[in-house]
């Protein structure tokens, strides 16, 4: 425990080393540092974990290695060209885990905590999101936005791994918030404050309840505040109105719409609704059908203040967004 609290504070202090930096070498640097505090975090005593950790090594130590080679031929060209341009980004893309480079993400939080997951899906994503508003090229941008939203809505159909499913949510948020950088980066700063803060909620409530396939989520029936509280996150996350997901959407749809990205809106806007759809099915599975005795349902204890204070936290959100309307 100690020993996490240390690389956390070390994981805090290399983003924030990398987003400071004034020269792509140090910011290179910060990004190195920033893995090796996150390795430590990943390893855990079991095989899966292990695999997952060694995948997470191998491909952010290909992608690193790919950034110092743009950078080196940087700095033999004394200037960005829009082929080192095109690399550094899908370089930058494939550290984000987005698509079509969101492979490795998908198969290596399978094996995580919800504690893991939840950095990898917030914090760790903060750097590469501000090195892209340094130097992004436009098109490459684009494109990765629509396949990042299309491919992550079309895998999250069916799916019945929890962790997977917050896996292709995050992917498709990130569609979200790569197009806030293209338009608005404090349209962006709000994006990712209320993602982060829906995250924590819905994770959190996952680890408590030791949870990770959907059919697993039947144990919620006899629970009304735990059931009230992933509704509410869920609805919101899917951007469903008045929820305070809603909000950062509608105006990240208003800021294209009076930049007339007339299709890049209506594409994330239809993508959106599958999402939603999913949110909605998984809570028909835990309002409408019965209880089932399964044997991981007997983890429960009568103390309801975590829960309660989870709770607590997802209807703050929802006066909260009452308020900026």
């Amino acid at each position: 425990m100690y020993l996490n609290f240390i690389f956390i504070n070390l994981l805090i202090f290399s983003t924030i080393f990398t987003i400071s930096s004034n020269s792509w070498m140090s910011i290179w640097m910060g990004l190195e540092f920033n893995l090796m505090s996150m390795i430590p975090l990943l390893s855990k005593f079991n095989l899966l974990n292990s695999e997952s950790t060694m995948k997470y090594f191998i491909v952010q130590t290909i992608s690193s290695a790919m950034l110092f080679m743009t950078i080196m031929m940087m700095f033999y060209f004394k200037s960005i060209i829009n082929p080192l341009m095109m690399m550094m980004n899908l370089v930058i893309m494939m550290k984000l885990g987005a698509a079509p480079l969101h492979f490795w993400y998908i198969q290596i939080i399978e094996g995580m905590s919800w504690m893991n997951i939840f950095i990898l899906s917030t914090w760790q994503k903060i750097a590469p999101m501000i090195l892209i508003s340094y130097n992004f090229y436009n098109q490459i941008l684009i494109i990765i936005i629509l396949l990042s939203a299309i491919m992550a809505s079309i895998s999250i159909i069916n799916q019945i791994s929890i962790r997977k499913l917050m896996g292709y949510s995050s992917i498709n948020h990130l569609s979200w918030m790569l197009t806030c950088m293209l338009i608005n980066e404090n349209l962006w700063n709000y994006y990712f404050l209320v993602y982060t803060l829906l995250s924590a909620n819905i994770m959190m409530l996952f680890n408590y309840m030791n949870l990770s396939l959907l059919n697993q989520t039947y144990m919620f029936k006899n629970f009304w505040l735990n059931t009230l509280n992933l509704m509410i996150n869920f609805l919101s996350l899917g951007g469903m109105p008045p929820f305070i997901g809603f909000m950062p959407k509608w105006f990240l749809i208003n800021n294209l719409m009076e930049n007339k990205n007339f299709m890049l809106s209506m594409t994330l806007f239809m993508i959106s609704l599958i999402n939603l759809y999913m949110y909605i099915k998984m809570m028909n599975s835990i309002i409408c059908l019965n209880m089932f005795k399964h044997k991981w349902n007997n983890m429960y204890n009568n103390n309801n203040m975590y829960m309660y204070l989870l709770s607590f936290n997802s209807m703050f959100m929802l006066i909260f967004c009452s308020f900026m309307i």
